[in-house]
């Protein structure tokens, strides 16, 4: 087995790692960016009004009022 082998990329193509304070500054400004609201979708309520009704069916049957 050869020991000098050389390395897929050079450190000059692909940049070098980053820094710990960089990762955490862009995960505090990612953080911080407040996401913009948008208008519900028809497909979306709907999953979400039939998940509370099939919770709120399992619970009265565990309750044993159905």
């Amino acid at each position: 087995m050869d020991d000098e082998r050389e390395y897929r990329f050079a450190v000059d193509d692909v940049g070098e790692d980053e820094t710990p304070n960089s990762i955490d500054e862009e995960i505090e400004a990612l953080r911080s960016a407040d996401p913009e609201p948008g208008s519900p979708s028809i497909e979306g309520a709907v999953f979400v009004t039939l998940g509370a009704l099939v919770t709120a069916v399992l619970l009265l049957m565990l309750a044993g009022f159905i």
